[in-house]
């Protein structure tokens, strides 16, 4: 789950909540889809590495990732189905764009901003643009 909302003063204000490969909800997935820990773990590590963000990280079984830019939104949602021989597996749905009038924006972004609470303990970085304008 990403939040990026940007400032008058060209600011962007980062906040990035990634689910934890090292406690149950990750297990949860992993069982669905090979490699999922590994594939968290690896982004964790470039966003560190290139992006030089600390993501806070929780333990949630959410169904869905969510990235808001402004006044857009980007949700997509994640299904556990059952195949034709009864195993589980995992089934990505298109992401979808919602602008910040809808409900539905209100609604996820509200969970965002309850999970980010929760699990956060003030990890966020504030990034400011190099590129101001002279006004």
């Amino acid at each position: 789950m990403l939040s990026l909302l940007s400032k008058a003063d060209e600011s962007l204000d980062i906040k990035l909540l990634v689910l934890n490969p090292e406690l149950g909800a990750a297990e949860y997935w992993a069982n669905e889809t090979p490699g999922y820990i590994d594939t968290i773990k690896s982004a964790i590590a470039r966003l560190t590495k290139i992006a030089k963000l600390n993501p806070s990280m929780h333990d949630e079984k959410s169904r869905f990732r969510v990235y808001i830019f402004d006044d857009t939104m980007y949700l997509g949602f994640r299904l556990k189905m059952e195949g034709k021989d009864k195993e589980n597996h995992c089934v990505n749905l298109p992401i979808w764009k919602v602008s910040a009038e809808s409900h539905l924006y209100k609604a996820f972004s509200q969970q965002f901003d309850d999970l980010w609470e929760k699990y956060s303990a003030y990890q966020h970085k504030t990034i400011c643009s190099d590129n101001k304008e002279d006004g």
